[in-house]
């Protein structure tokens, strides 16, 4: 299983005539390929996930053995992965957080 911490993230981004400010002080979960393989999702963006949920598999393409692929923490899952091939260190997901941030 792969399981890392949690982070603070405050977002900003202004696009020309459209503004959007999230200022969520709140905790991001990075979640990065251990190794190299194939990412099969079980969830979907913006899904409610609780710490430990499986999110989806990394699975080994020669010998098609896999491991689950853990949320970090309790929250919503903002990022996902489309490209299934991952390598080492690659992206697979982000959880924002739905605990306090901690000063």
């Amino acid at each position: 299983s792969v399981h890392f911490p949690c982070i603070l993230l405050r977002i900003r981004f202004s696009v020309s005539s459209f503004s959007l400010s999230l200022h969520t002080d709140g905790k991001v979960g990075f979640v990065n390929a251990e190794t190299l393989g194939m990412f099969v999702p079980r969830v979907t963006h913006w899904q409610d996930v609780r710490r430990g949920q499986v999110i989806g598999d990394l699975i080994n393409p020669l010998t098609g053995e896999g491991v689950e692929v853990k949320s970090p923490c309790d929250g919503v899952l903002f990022t996902l992965r489309e490209y299934p091939l991952v390598y080492e260190g690659s992206l697979i997901a982000r959880v924002l957080s739905r605990e306090e941030a901690q000063a």
